[in-house]
């Protein structure tokens, strides 16, 4: 009851807006600002494509081989509820999903060392000196898990990552805080080879060949596959319609985009909607990772040198507006106002009432339920 009266004291800085795509928040103190909006940047998943047919999939996909090789264990990918996967994109950083990635398969493979009695950890020295394909003939499953005590531990993961939310702290940091066993994750690390190409690392290959599927990824890499996966990305739904962004443009907005993903498969998914973005004020933190995988820190959220980038690109005068719906891009956006003026926040939560219950909490510009409902916000503004 005490967050509720809080949340509706919040909701009273803010003139509420109904249309059939949902109730928006428009911060009174920031319609002046909002009128002269000038460019928008996007964030992409969840806001432009929905990421739960995709990546959300994949996750939950590439966790249960990993953890399958790594121990040994069969693990069904459906013990993993996406509340979990949410508790740590709350963080603020993990935009990254092969981070998620990481510490799902860290908690799952240290709570098999502890809790099932098993030799782990001699497993994982024999394997961190294997390479990929020796990996691959080495992950004979025979032994059963116990759904219910997976998902006990995929609870008590949630229920301990709660008091990390919005901390941006890093996966060391909170591996540490779950005081995870050193040596049995410094294996791990070893054997899945975190950021390294693909065809050399587990967890690269894995998850490349679980995002593109077996035709893509050889299309991609000119290598592979080395899993069976069906590939997630022909499944990709876009959010954003074709009207949105034509009505957003006539009015003389600039777009561009900041988002995770790389540039490839945003646009193969976006398709004839590319022509609605302007190229230069786009930026896929992706596509420098994989150019520069030794300072992949400097490129992903919530460091805010990509939101800067495609701010200082977009080429209008008048505010820009970051359209953005997770942890990392609301921190990421708190970090670029520090060096770009006249940048605004919209945060999108898709009728989620935990993202909702944060952005009225974090006082953001404009809170909305689609990306679809700005056109009548920014006429609603013209006209008031």
């Amino acid at each position: 009851m005490e967050i509720d009266v809080r949340l509706s004291e919040k909701a009273k800085l803010y003139l509420e807006y109904r249309t059939r795509g949902g109730l928006s928040y428009i911060k009174y103190s920031s319609m002046e600002k909002l009128a002269e909006v000038s460019g928008i940047i996007f964030d992409c998943d969840g806001v432009l494509i929905d990421e739960k047919t995709s990546y959300d999939k994949v996750i939950k996909e590439v966790t249960s081989s990993l953890v399958e090789i790594l121990t040994g264990f069969k693990f069904d990918q459906e013990w993993i509820p996406v509340e979990t996967i949410y508790r740590i994109r709350d963080v603020g950083s993990f935009n990254n999903d092969a981070n998620t990635i990481r510490l799902l398969v860290d908690w799952v493979v240290s709570k098999i060392a502890s809790e099932v009695g098993q030799e782990i950890g001699d497993r994982l020295e024999k394997l961190s000196e294997k390479s990929l394909k020796e990996l691959l003939a080495y992950s004979a499953v025979s032994k059963p898990l116990s759904e219910k005590k997976i998902k006990d531990w995929m609870t008590e993961l949630g229920q301990k990552l709660s008091g990390f939310e919005g901390s941006a702290a890093s996966l060391d940091a909170i591996e540490e805080k779950l005081s995870l066993d050193f040596r049995l994750i410094e294996s791990v690390k070893n054997a899945v080879k975190p950021g390294l190409a693909y065809g050399v690392s587990l967890l690269t290959t894995a998850f490349e060949d679980s995002f593109y599927g077996a035709h893509e990824v050889v299309h991609r890499r000119k290598d592979g596959p080395f899993f069976g996966f069906e590939g997630r990305l022909k499944d990709e739904k876009v959010i954003v319609t074709s009207d949105t962004l034509e009505i957003l443009v006539g009015r003389g907005l600039r777009l561009g985009m900041c988002t995770g993903r790389g540039s490839w498969e945003t646009w193969k998914t976006l398709g004839d909607l590319e022509k609605f973005f302007d190229k230069q004020s786009c930026v896929f933190i992706s596509d420098y990772i994989e150019a520069d995988p030794e300072n992949a820190g400097s490129y992903e959220k919530p460091n805010p040198w990509s939101l800067i980038q495609a701010a200082k690109s977009m080429e209008t005068s008048g505010m820009k507006l970051y359209v953005g719906n997770s942890t990392e891009d609301f921190l990421m956006y708190l970090k670029a106002v520090e060096q770009v003026d006249g940048l605004l926040f919209a945060g999108v939560t898709d009728s989620d009432y935990r993202r909702l219950d944060y952005m009225l909490e974090n006082e953001v510009d404009l809170v909305i339920p689609s990306v679809n409902v700005l056109p009548k916000i920014f006429q609603l503004i013209e006209e008031i």
